[in-house]
């Protein structure tokens, strides 16, 4: 009886102690599935957060941009009125030139202010993503070549049409080939890649569409690679934020990112950024397919 009484004992134990296993194994999984899910609801905050803030400041800088073209416009009028009469008077003309550069400076910059606070106004059509990288790779390839930079290409073989507007993402590609230009000053590789990807199996990253908006089936993906300076921690949150560089004023106006940023949402799409002090950044566009 006692041999009895002690087996039983010891069926009971290792059930109970597997049945123990499994509820920790469980609890384990749903403790990761929350982290995933309130990771994943921190970025699409962070996305509506920046949206609004992004439409907003569009808004007002559109209104500036025109009270400020009328007064420069004078300016450069007369500037250019007083380098004609004047023209024999050196130290005067030299001054002048100053300032016509200066208006050209201020010219640039509304200009991609205006930009910024137009990204609404698109033409989609169905297009090739590999040919619009390569139309933007053709001009630029050459002098990155002499600046010691080499560009590799992954393009996914499975290539799929996009709508797209194809002007708005032809600039959203000349803005990051050119940051990463900047951030490989001497050497260095820049990979662009492109990859068909199911969304089912990337709703975790796939971020760009309301969620009333049904999910595309596939999604294509690009990646700008690059093996420069990379991004500090505390600077990646404000990389989006119009103004915001790291380069030099005469570098950039810090708009770029800002305005690269609307036009992949107006596409439906993401835009996300991985980054690592001394090795390098990754830019990441996830573009939705629809037929």
């Amino acid at each position: 009886m006692d041999s009895f009484q002690k087996n039983f004992n010891i069926v009971i134990a290792e059930d109970t102690e597997e049945k123990l296993k499994k509820s920790h194994v469980n609890l384990t999984l749903a403790h990761r599935e929350l982290q995933a899910s309130m990771k994943k609801l921190k970025t699409a905050q962070n996305q509506i957060l920046r949206s609004e803030k992004l439409a907003g400041i569009g808004r007002m800088v559109a209104g500036v941009c025109h009270e400020i073209l009328n007064p420069l416009n004078i300016i450069s009028g007369h500037s250019q009125s007083l380098l004609i009469d004047k023209s024999t008077d050196l130290e005067l003309c030299q001054d002048l030139e100053s300032i016509m550069e200066e208006i050209q400076r201020i010219s640039k910059i509304i200009s991609s202010l205006l930009k910024f606070s137009r990204t609404g106004d698109m033409e989609f059509k169905k297009a090739d993503i590999k040919i619009e990288l390569e139309s933007v790779l053709s001009l630029v390839e050459k002098e990155m070549q002499l600046k010691g930079i080499e560009t590799i290409r992954k393009f996914d073989p499975n290539n799929l049409p996009v709508y797209i507007d194809t002007d708005g993402i032809r600039q959203v590609f000349l803005n990051l080939i050119n940051n990463a230009k900047f951030a490989m000053s001497g050497s260095g590789v820049l990979t662009v890649s492109t990859q068909v990807l199911a969304t089912e199996a990337n709703l975790s990253s796939y971020q760009g569409e309301d969620s009333t908006t049904t999910p595309p089936e596939n999604i294509m993906r690009v990646k700008f690679s690059d093996t420069g300076s990379g991004i500090r921690k505390e600077d990646i949150e404000k990389i989006f934020e119009p103004f915001f560089t790291t380069k030099p004023e005469e570098k950039g106006t810090g708009l770029g990112l800002s305005v690269s940023y609307g036009i992949i949402e107006k596409h439906g799409g993401s835009l996300e950024v991985e980054s690592e002090l001394d090795v390098g950044t990754t830019i990441i566009i996830d573009l939705p397919i629809r037929e």
